[in-house]
């Protein structure tokens, strides 16, 4: 895998869920200018043996409404650019192809003006794992040398397809037909990147360029989870309807208002006593509602009166063309008084824009179910559906449980600290989740022996060694290699708690030391278990060269550990 980290630009396109500037306009910014300066280069080259093409590939997370907004939002990004094409492939039957065979013979048969520079599909296993590894393979068979640039929108949702992507890369030796690979998410959590470890990848590229003045701007137009009106009703329920029920009954939601309201169910479709799609839909048209469900199975309006609308049907009843945030706006002009639920799980989970325009949540009901252990990325995903700019998303009702407030108010703090502190290299430990982790040890490497042999002198005197750190690393005697981003280490703010040497010596056996787990942990940027407060360090140092298998830690290197 190591072939990955040498050839091929690994990236993170990360913001905040429906961010002010977001993640799918950086996305087509981006690959507007590429494609624009690809197109004008080819032009100018008349020689198509010498040429080198470019095929991007955006693929969306596994979702047709997801995949329907890629596709409305880069078309309208490309219509008034001549010789840029953009195109669809999936099984519905208006894609541009509907299969490998019908992309691949328009590749070999086209002219240059009819070059396809965009692809959108969505992250299904055939697709990413078939399809794009034939494709690539394929390509190799032509006179004119082709690269692929890959953007997979929401990876944290399709991790084993991009695992096994990625895989296939190196075992089908297609490593030198990618240049780069782009990862889009508002959260890539810790399940994300063991995936990425898996493959050999420990940091991804932050490719933003903003300035923390725009960056305020940005945020300060951001109607973040904060600022709604957040209403606590703490029913540890896991099931979704119990716990709207109970809003209802405590008139957290008042039923004489009309309301548009975010309801997510469980995970099932139907399935009875889980507060299902089926049943929460029930419900809210049992007080004369009409419902909204979104799933893999239907996507359409449920009518109190029990009719049924798909949002295709809607669509061309009414002329609607577009994402679904266009389809909702005409439904609240012809409905302007009827109230609306709107419920589901995975597909309205992530990606999609509702809130628009002349449409706008009411409130958002959020319950234990939503926060299980494992699942703050869902939880985060979901809470952005409420969010966006100020001008779109308007101020809502919130009702959830504290310990939810909780989760979402920290973790949305942590997120805005890592954009500002605008890392070269984003890395796992700045977006673990875990509670009480320990930063990533920072590697300490002697210039001079002597501070080390002093510092050894001295080890049962923790101001002392503390003084002769800060002395030599403000002289240049001593050297840290720091990947912390948020979390930097800063001797003048801490005190050193404990110092911890090594020596060959029969008392002190090798497999107690930890100079391999701190090596191993810097290299994978990943924070180690820590003891102490946020306030204080240990350090290990050797006093002989330690050695543990393989593994050698020369006495010139040593390691601080903190807690964040």
């Amino acid at each position: 895998m190591q072939n990955l980290l040498t050839n091929i630009e690994f990236s993170l396109n990360h913001e905040l869920p429906q961010f002010t500037y977001g993640k799918t306009e950086k996305t087509l910014e981006e690959l507007r200018s590429f494609v624009i300066n690809h197109c004008e280069k080819f032009v100018l080259d008349n020689d198509d043996n010498k040429n080198t093409r470019t095929i991007n590939i955006i693929s969306t997370n596994n979702s047709l409404a997801e995949t329907k907004q890629w596709k409305v939002r880069t078309r309208t990004k490309f219509n008034k650019i001549q010789d840029i094409n953009v195109f669809v492939m999936s099984s519905k039957k208006n894609s541009d192809f509907n299969n490998l065979d019908g992309l691949l013979g328009h590749i070999w048969r086209c002219k240059p003006a009819d070059f396809p520079n965009i692809i959108i599909m969505c992250c299904h296993p055939k697709r990413i794992k078939d399809d794009c590894i034939d494709l690539m393979a394929g390509s190799k068979k032509l006179k004119t040398t082709i690269n692929f640039n890959y953007a997979f929108d929401e990876p944290d949702a399709n991790l084993g397809v991009i695992k096994d992507f990625l895989d296939k890369i190196v075992s089908n030796e297609l490593v030198d037909c990618i240049k780069k690979v782009q990862f889009i998410t508002a959260t890539p959590f810790d399940s994300f990147w063991k995936m990425l470890y898996k493959c050999g990848i420990n940091e991804l590229k932050n490719k933003d360029n903003i300035t923390e003045i725009r960056y305020n701007d940005l945020l300060a137009n951001y109607r973040r989870f904060s600022s709604h009106e957040i209403v606590i009703l703490d029913n540890e329920t896991n099931n979704p309807l119990e716990y709207i029920k109970n809003c209802v009954e405590l008139n957290h939601i008042n039923s004489e208002q009309r309301n548009i309201i975010f309801a997510p169910a469980h995970l099932y479709t139907k399935k009875e006593g889980v507060g299902s799609h089926r049943e929460i839909s029930d419900f809210f048209n049992g007080m004369e509602y009409c419902v909204l469900v979104h799933n893999g199975t239907f996507k359409g309006f449920v009518f109190p009166d029990g009719h049924q609308e798909s949002i295709i049907e809607f669509n061309t009843i009414h002329g609607v063309t577009g994402e679904l945030r266009e389809t909702l706006r005409e439904w609240n002009s012809v409905y302007p008084n009827l109230s609306l639920a709107i419920t589901g799980y995975w597909t309205i989970e992530r990606g999609i824009t509702f809130n628009t325009d002349q449409f706008n949540f009411t409130h958002m009901v959020l319950s234990s179910y939503h926060a299980r252990p494992g699942k703050i990325n869902k939880l985060i995903q979901l809470m952005g559906r409420g969010s966006g700019h100020i001008n779109y998303a308007d101020k809502i009702t919130v009702i959830c449980t504290q310990r939810i407030k909780s989760i979402i108010e920290n973790t949305v703090d942590r997120l805005i600290s890592i954009k500002r502190s605008n890392p070269e290299e984003y890395n796992s430990n700045d977006f673990s989740t875990k509670l009480k982790k320990g930063a990533i040890p920072v590697k300490i490497t002697f210039k001079d022996d002597f501070v080390r042999r002093i510092i050894l002198k001295n080890s049962r005197d923790s101001k002392r060694v503390h003084k002769e750190l800060c002395e030599g690393l403000h002289d240049g005697d001593i050297t840290i290699t720091d990947y912390n981003n948020t979390a930097a280490f800063n001797i003048d703010r801490r005190t050193l708690k404990t110092i911890r040497t090594f020596y060959k010596t029969t008392e002190q056996k090798t497999k107690q030391r930890r100079f391999k787990q701190f090596n191993n942990a810097f290299l994978r940027r990943k924070g180690v278990g820590q003891s102490g407060t946020i306030n204080n360090y240990s350090i290990d140092i050797a006093g002989d060269e330690f050695v543990d298998g393989k593994f050698v830690n020369p006495v010139s290197v040593a390691w601080i550990t903190f807690r964040i």
